[in-house]
């Protein structure tokens, strides 16, 4: 089976909600959007373009052409305060994902992400 072929039969198959993976399908383009969270130093680099990657566990369905809504996230401290977000967000476009079947050192379950900057017609979804 063909990579592109493996592809489109994960499409086809029954997507999660919303609430379960954070990620929603855009009906009629065979897109998703996947929120994300990121710490801010990884978010300042992605969000100043010097950070053209993400590695990500494979809990949901990555494909190219899928964006990514990355929001800033300040995790729990050690101190019992509970995580929060800043409010600044930011939208990527996946250009490519490879797996471990693709490049040995990527981890088995996670894949890295090549993202570029949204188009602009896109980002209003």
């Amino acid at each position: 089976m063909s990579r592109k072929t493996d592809a489109i039969d994960r499409r086809k198959g029954e997507q999660p909600d919303l609430d379960a993976t954070r990620s929603l399908a855009v009906p009629g383009t065979g897109l998703h959007i996947h929120e994300l969270k990121s710490w801010p130093q990884f978010f300042s680099l992605a969000f100043n373009g010097l950070k053209r990657c993400e590695l990500r566990k494979l809990d949901r369905p990555f494909m190219p052409g899928d964006l990514l809504r990355i929001r800033e996230y300040l995790p729990p401290t050690c101190f019992g305060e509970p995580g929060t977000y800043t409010g600044r967000t930011l939208m990527l476009q996946v250009s490519c994902v490879e797996r471990h079947e693709d490049f040995f050192m990527i981890p088995p379950g996670y894949a890295l992400l090549h993202v570029k900057d949204a188009p602009p017609d896109l980002v209003l979804i």
